[in-house]
């Protein structure tokens, strides 16, 4: 049950308010660096796996982030493309180390 909350301007669902007035405060950088650290945070979680490895499950953590941003709407399309493309790279790398 979402309740109104008269702080962020009438809107009812505290994630997403909590979300929109943060992208609002920092014209849009936050969510993307957000996407960045996640990552890193993944990579550095996973590198116990090889750097391949790492990169992969990082990259494709962050595709999925990034899609979710996207939809909500919180970050822009190049910048998912971006993440799309090292997601591609990322499964390209370890299907050609993986030989």
């Amino acid at each position: 049950m979402s309740y109104l909350l008269n702080i962020f301007e009438n809107c009812t669902g505290l994630f997403i308010c909590y979300a929109i007035w943060l992208n609002t405060i920092t014209d849009g950088v936050f969510w993307s660096l957000f996407t960045i650290a996640f990552g890193v945070m993944l990579f550095m979680a996973t590198s116990r796996l090889g750097s391949t490895r790492a990169f992969a499950y990082s990259s494709i953590g962050c595709v999925f982030l990034s899609i979710y941003l996207l939809i909500i709407g919180l970050i822009v399309w190049w910048f998912a493309s971006i993440i799309f493309l090292a997601g591609g790279a990322g499964l390209a790398f370890l299907r050609l180390s993986e030989r």
